[in-house]
């Protein structure tokens, strides 16, 4: 009978991040995909503040995918159910792909606002900083998240069952 390794092999999990890094694309391009069609439907030209929105979007899903099929790992690990499965899924995907281009949504405003806030650490600063913070997200809940909760839900739904029938 023979020891497993001290130190595993590099190699022995590289199909994990090769799915990650797959699964990021194709999910990247589900909500960019949604997101355009969603632009062009309510009757938006397609201008380049509307690709830049679809770029934000692609970008917030393509750095949250790994990310939460990562925390659904953990959860499956210890909760191998396919309920538990799903749910961990579900959560961790809706809650990392909203969170990401959120944040991303910040860094947008931030650095368009900056050159009207002060340039040095003060209460100032901070107030400037949260205000853009709290406008961002607010403009993000209603101008990105309920447009596209028809048509994300469905997409999440669908992976978190697909994560879920996949054998752990």
């Amino acid at each position: 009978m023979t020891k497993p390794p001290l130190r595993p092999s590099l190699t022995a999990n590289m199909g994990d991040g090769v799915r990650a890094i797959g699964f990021a694309f194709v999910w990247a391009f589900l909500i960019a995909s949604a997101y355009f069609a969603l632009t062009i439907g309510r009757g938006y030209a397609v201008s380049e503040r509307s690709l830049v929105a679809v770029a934000l979007f692609a970008a917030g899903s393509f750095l949250a995918a790994p990310i939460a099929l990562g925390l659904a790992g953990i959860v499956a690990k210890y909760r191998p159910q396919p309920s538990a499965r799903f749910a961990a899924m579900f959560v961790a995907l809706t809650l990392t792909s909203a969170g990401i281009t959120a944040l991303l949504f910040y860094l947008q405003f931030r650095i368009y606002y900056s050159q009207w806030h002060e340039t040095h650490l003060s209460r100032g600063l901070l107030m400037e900083i949260l205000f853009t913070g709290a406008s961002s997200g607010y403009i993000f809940v209603v101008g990105g998240v309920r447009p596209m909760l028809p048509v994300a839900l469905p997409l999440i739904l669908a992976v978190s069952f697909l994560y879920a029938r996949r054998k752990p």
